[in-house]
């Protein structure tokens, strides 16, 4: 699952309706998880939601809107939640604008795990066939 997916879904309502993530609450719903689907043409359930929203209690990110409240139900996105959201969307962002060379450069740095493997195997494969005669 995405780990932001919930935080840009609030930011992008927050944005539509003018509200202030101090005075706006919300509760985990069917209709809820429907409609960030929708936004996001992905296809997660409620228990997803619920394991991504304990996270965020734990980081902060949400909190109750008021005490002895629990089960998921009024919920709001806290200051430093929302930081983090328009972070994570400016971050995006920036990586969409980035030139092809650029996009390239960016996933060899993030792979070169993967390259400097492929490399090795290359190798290995070019002594075995030397050293066993094969060309």
């Amino acid at each position: 699952m995405t780990e932001f997916l919930l935080l840009k879904y609030l930011i992008n309502e927050l944005e539509m309706t003018g509200n202030s993530y101090k005075t706006h609450t919300f509760s985990l719903t069917q209709e809820l998880v429907d409609s960030i689907n929708q936004s996001f043409k992905k296809k997660y359930t409620i228990n997803d939601f619920q394991k991504i929203i304990n996270k965020y209690i734990t980081h902060e990110w949400l909190s109750y809107s008021s005490l002895g409240d629990s089960n998921f139900r009024n919920l709001r996105l806290t200051q430093k939640g929302m930081g983090v959201a328009i972070s994570k969307i400016k971050s995006d962002e920036l990586i969409l604008s980035r030139n092809f060379f650029k996009r390239i450069s960016d996933y060899i740095e993030n792979h070169k795990g993967l390259f400097i493997l492929l490399g090795f195997l290359i190798t290995v494969a070019t002594f075995t066939m030397k050293f066993t005669g094969n060309k």
